[in-house]
């Protein structure tokens, strides 16, 4: 029966797309790094039984896995490694497994809105460890590498219901980019689940 309901369910919905058209998915969020930080590094603070390292070609296993877990679609190596500047890549594993538990990169990827820009990506963190300031440090990691390629322009996208990983930017000190008007809106409902600040005077729009 509930296969029955499941299918008749998908059935509807695909007719509606037909009749309406398929909705697009909302646009993502974007948060840039604020140019009176551009000399400011954020503090790595790494928990002991840890250790950061560069992604290497045998860790795509455990990496897709990490990225599952996370919530995030499968990685591309062969898409990402013509734009992840050199020793980009971050890891961070357990050192007494050899485990994967959070990951993150700093490439090259201009966007129209973003041209000759640094792009901060791939955030994932297993929430197995949760407490251990992990996404934290990688993101962190990956900040600071930005910086030191000399980009004037550091942005990164972001879905709303990414929570923890929002957190993460807001707190070390990205700010939203209110490229639309929708977006003023989104980012209001994020402060409002995190308890942060809403200050949209204070945000760019461009």
């Amino acid at each position: 029966m509930r296969e029955i309901k499941h299918l008749v369910g998908a059935i509807i919905v695909r007719t509606i797309w037909i009749i309406k058209g398929r909705p697009k998915p909302p646009a993502l969020m974007e948060m840039v790094w604020p140019e009176s930080k551009l000399n400011e590094r954020p503090t790595l603070s790494l928990s002991s039984g840890f250790r950061l390292r560069q992604y290497r070609p045998d860790d795509n296993m455990a990496h897709n896995k990490l990225l599952d877990v996370a919530g995030l679609s499968s990685f591309s190596p062969e898409y990402w490694e013509k734009h992840i500047l050199p020793n980009g890549f971050f890891i961070i594993e357990e050192i007494n497994s050899g485990k994967i538990v959070a990951t993150c990169m700093a490439s090259h990827h201009p966007t129209p809105r973003h041209p000759r820009a640094g792009n901060f990506g791939w955030l994932a963190a297993d929430p197995q460890y949760k407490g251990k300031n992990l996404g934290y440090s990688v993101a962190a990691a990956v900040t600071s590498r930005l910086l030191a390629g000399g980009y004037s322009r550091i942005f990164l996208e972001t879905h709303d219901f990414r929570l923890p990983a929002i957190k993460i930017y807001l707190k070390m000190g990205w700010v939203p980019l209110l490229y639309n008007k929708e977006m003023e809106d989104r980012w209001k409902k994020i402060c409002d689940k995190l308890n942060f600040p809403f200050e949209p005077e204070k945000w760019p729009n461009k």
